[in-house]
């Protein structure tokens, strides 16, 4: 029985970093309706959304192959898979199982596909890709686990790659509170200095936001603003025990980042530091 892997979460981030530095344009401006199987290319690392469905029931998934290549064997084509051009090539988005029954099938002839195209390119690009491999859950489809729907809406979310609440809830089929959820904990973990893209699952998010919490210690308070303070005085600390005299450490700051001390003074001031 054929088997599909689960993606490869660690290997996210480089993935999308080479799809990212790629470019659509020539001749896969156009929009087949149907490719030949060895000119679809898969990534399934970014757009392959099923990692429990597949990881911990990969008999379910053999078993859809199956069922699905047997209609193929009958000359019956299956509903159209979707791909999205990156550089001078197409790539599948959606529909992971149907090309593999084509190939458990042993189909000769061209594969019936939905070309879709998009104007945004790099990184914004594979954002775009990424949610619609997800989109689209129809007749025939793997059902997608509400684990996988988490993990992929996170990975949005993450990259600050997320819409509205309410299209987040439609592309990901998720609650509207865990949006919040996920939106909070992207927030506690950029106030802790860790970025959010680096967590490739929601549980992992959460799992890293906690640990960063148990990390600062009992009694610690629980505004990540002020733990990401005590980090970064901590940071601080071999520049000042230089003993810069003030114009020094200011000039230094300033070719850091152009503005800053006039920046800091100004916060001091709305703050009423140093007021009288």
């Amino acid at each position: 029985m054929y088997v599909i892997d689960p993606p490869n979460r660690s290997a996210i981030r480089w993935e999308a970093a080479q799809l990212a530095a790629q470019d659509a344009g020539g001749s896969l401006d156009s929009s087949p309706d149907q490719l030949d199987r060895e000119d679809i290319h898969e990534a399934p690392n970014l757009f392959q959304p099923r990692f429990d469905s597949i990881a911990y029931a990969p008999g379910r998934s053999g078993a859809h192959v199956a069922e699905l290549a047997r209609i193929a064997k009958r000359g019956t084509p299956l509903d159209p898979v979707t791909v999205v051009a990156f550089g001078d090539r197409w790539y599948l988005v959606d529909g992971h199982h149907r090309l593999a029954a084509y190939g458990e099938a042993g189909w000769a002839k061209p594969v019936p596909v939905r070309a879709v195209g998009s104007a945004l390119r790099g990184q914004e690009r594979v954002d775009w890709a990424i949610a619609l491999s997800i989109a689209d859950n129809a007749k025939n489809r793997l059902n997608i686990s509400t684990a996988d729907k988490a993990d992929a809406a996170w990975l949005a979310i993450a990259r600050k790659a997320d819409r509205s609440k309410a299209d987040m809830v439609a592309t990901y089929g998720i609650s509207d509170g865990l949006v919040a959820d996920m939106r909070r904990v992207r927030g506690d973990l950029e106030a802790a200095g860790m970025p959010p893209a680096a967590c490739t699952g929601w549980r992992a998010a959460k799992r890293e936001r906690d640990r960063l919490r148990d990390d600062a210690g009992p009694g610690a308070p629980g505004d990540f603003g002020e733990m990401r303070r005590r980090q970064a005085a901590k940071r601080l600390q071999p520049v000042m025990e230089m003993r810069l005299p003030p114009d020094q450490l200011a000039e230094a700051l300033e070719q850091f980042s152009p503005g800053i001390v006039e920046a800091m003074a100004a916060a001091r001031r709305l703050a009423g530091v140093g007021a009288e």
